[in-house]
């Protein structure tokens, strides 16, 4: 079955279960021999989750800022290369790149575009849920030549 981008999942059904003991962190990544497991536990203060499927081809995504939402990141498949920097001091920035295991998390406030060298899927998680009126674009000084639609 091929993900969907940002295929919104219920959190609720997830918080019913009860945590796995062994795995004390929130939320992790484990391979015990048997095959791959994401795991969210039950102390999570997460409220919104999506799974992203990103392509090379389609560019970047993101180039903007979240007033108060705070984004935590956790790539499941391929490699990411994420693009930060302060939009009120552009000179600010830096760039990254994350494998498949990585987790990494966006403060309310940094300004951000991710990407892919070829396709990845990645697990966003959110204590606040999504709403767009808390989305600001900016331009990504990594591409001045970008024009926003």
């Amino acid at each position: 079955m091929a993900l969907k981008t940002h295929t919104h999942l219920s959190l609720d059904s997830l918080f019913n279960k009860e945590p796995d003991i062994r795995t004390p962190s929130p939320v992790g990544f484990i391979d015990r021999g048997k095959g791959e497991t994401f795991y969210l536990n039950k102390e999570s203060q997460f409220r919104y989750a999506s799974v992203m499927g990103l392509e090379a081809a389609k560019g970047i995504r993101g180039n903007h800022y979240h007033n108060l939402k705070h984004e935590y990141f956790f790539v499941l498949e391929g490699s990411v290369i994420g693009y930060f920097w302060d939009p009120e001091n552009p000179d600010d920035q830096r760039k990254e790149t994350f494998k498949k295991g990585d987790f990494f998390d966006i403060k309310a406030g940094l300004a951000h575009g991710i990407t892919t060298p070829s396709t990845a899927t990645v697990l966003e998680l959110s204590p606040q849920v999504y709403d767009c009126d808390d989305c600001e674009y900016v331009a990504n000084p990594f591409m001045p030549n970008f024009i926003f639609k």
